[in-house]
């Protein structure tokens, strides 16, 4: 997050209460930032996958070529 916003604890709050709702009735929330996304994009990708494959998503997990996180999500046992 650019250090000059900041997100109001208003709407983590609210975040929270959405993702506990949903969490109580089977559902997951993943919620990503821009860091996430930019500097960590192997292991958000890896936590996507490990979320689908435990709903039974069977497709082969294709990762970063040079990411050791690419296999883990085919071991998993989900």
């Amino acid at each position: 997050m650019h250090p000059r916003k900041r997100i109001p604890a208003e709407l983590l709050m609210l975040a929270d209460q959405q993702a506990h709702y949903h969490l109580v009735r089977g559902r997951v929330t993943l919620r990503y930032g821009w860091m996430d996304c930019t500097e960590r994009s192997c292991e958000a990708a890896h936590q996507v996958a490990l979320v689908l494959r435990r709903c039974g998503w069977d497709e082969p997990y294709r990762g970063c070529p040079d990411c050791a996180l690419a296999i883990s999500v085919e071991d998993c046992g989900a």
